[in-house]
């Protein structure tokens, strides 16, 4: 990407001072440099094109990545369906509940990914996952039975809930998700 946009800018150079006349003005070279960026597509993640020194580490721009999608799978806004995605921290609890089953289903999507990575953040291995409601607040819930439909208990872990940036109840916008 890098060669390619250096090279696109050297062309256009080439080209300016090749139709200018001797009175006008020639344009410099010009370098361009690139800082990466993400590919959130459809079916997952890819890691950013490598700017400037590289990776601190092989594998540190999928590792970034992948902790940054499983945040936002964390979000009601980006896991859960239909209504359950304008859940907030003051709907009743059985809307928040099946909200925080659908965000369970999505986090269980990178298990192999933490796997991979060795460690041991999966909702199934810490006992609970945390929810971000559509007004930004935060709740965690347990995991009780992993291996059955119902995963949680149907109410959150206790004194758990966690402010967000918005007033209680009001839906803040998710440039993400929607």
């Amino acid at each position: 990407m890098k060669k390619l946009a250096k090279a696109t800018c050297i062309a256009l150079a080439a080209l300016f001072a090749l139709n200018s006349s001797a009175d006008e003005y020639s344009l410099p070279p010009v370098t361009v440099t690139d800082q990466g960026f993400y590919d959130f597509g459809v079916g997952g993640y890819s890691p950013p094109q490598q700017a400037g020194g590289g990776e601190p580490f092989p594998g540190y721009f999928t590792l970034v990545v992948g902790a940054e999608r499983y945040i936002q799978a964390s979000n009601v806004r980006c896991s859960a369906t239909g209504e359950l995605r304008n859940v907030t921290s003051q709907s009743p609890v059985l809307d928040r509940w099946m909200a925080a089953e659908q965000v369970y289903r999505r986090l269980k999507q990178f298990d192999s990914f933490w796997a991979f990575w060795g460690a041991n953040n999966t909702p199934d291995k810490r006992g609970w996952f945390l929810v971000i409601y559509a007004d930004g607040y935060s709740e965690q819930w347990a995991v009780i039975t992993p291996l059955f439909s119902q995963v949680t208990p149907g109410s959150p872990m206790p004194n758990t809930m966690k402010p967000g940036n918005t007033p209680p109840g009001q839906i803040e916008p998710n440039t993400l998700c929607g």
